[in-house]
C-alpha cells in the first residue's frame, strides 16, 4: 500500500542514548584538550620563571656574595661591619624579593598543573 511506502517503520531514531554518549564524550575530549592546552602554557611560564630565577642568583653570586664576604671578612678582623653601598643593599634586597617571587609563582603553577592533571585523568575514566 502506499502508506507503507512512506513509512518510518525502519527510520525509526537511531538510538539517542548513542547519540548523547558521543556529545558527552565530544565535550569531555574538548575539556581534556583545554586543560592539556592551560598546562603547557603554564610549563612554558615555569620554564621561563625558572630560568629568570637562575640569572637573579647568578646575580646574587656576582653582586652581593663577595660584598657578604668583605662584611664578613671586616667583622672577623674586629673592624665592625662596614656600610655598604647603596646600589648593593638595594640589589640585595630587591633580588631576594624577585627570588622569593618566582619561586613561589613556579611552585603554583606546578600545582596548578599537578591538580589539571588529576582532572584530566577522571575526566579520562569518565570517556571509558
Amino acid at each position: 500500500s502506499p502508506r507503507d511506502r512512506h513509512s518510518n517503520g525502519d527510520k525509526g531514531p537511531k538510538s539517542p542514548g548513542r547519540r548523547l554518549a558521543s556529545i558527552e564524550n565530544t565535550k569531555l575530549a574538548e575539556q581534556i584538550a583545554s586543560l592539556k592546552d592551560q598546562i603547557a602554557q603554564r610549563n612554558v611560564k615555569i620554564a621561563y620563571y625558572k630560568s629568570l630565577h637562575d640569572e637573579h642568583i647568578a646575580s646574587i653570586q656576582h653582586n652581593i656574595t663577595p660584598y657578604i664576604r668583605r662584611q664578613l671578612e671586616h667583622a672577623e678582623a674586629g673592624r665592625g661591619i662596614r656600610k655598604g653601598s647603596h646600589y648593593q643593599m638595594y640589589l640585595m634586597v630587591n633580588l631576594r624579593v624577585r627570588v622569593q617571587f618566582l619561586r613561589d609563582m613556579a611552585a603554583h603553577w606546578m600545582e596548578e598543573n599537578a591538580s589539571d592533571e588529576l582532572k584530566i585523568k577522571d575526566l579520562e575514566k569518565e570517556m571509558g
